[in-house]
């Protein structure tokens, strides 16, 4: 922001986002047309344990 200013740095947000969101939206499409509903929650709910248990056992062994 001290570089650019302010303005250029909400612009650069903006469309860094919109890039992002376009992706999301592209990749979600051919995601779900090649695999079924059922398959995409059981992977999201694994996906989210899997980070649950990082995280924990991160946890557990930063605290030594």
């Amino acid at each position: 922001a001290a570089k650019y200013g302010i303005f250029c740095l909400i612009i650069g947000g903006a469309v860094g986002h919109m890039c992002a969101n376009f992706l999301a939206v592209v990749a979600g499409h051919f995601i779900g047309k090649r695999c079924s509903e059922k398959c995409i929650n059981y992977t999201g709910g694994a996906i989210f344990i899997g980070f649950a248990l990082f995280s924990l056992i991160f946890d557990i062994l930063m605290a030594k």
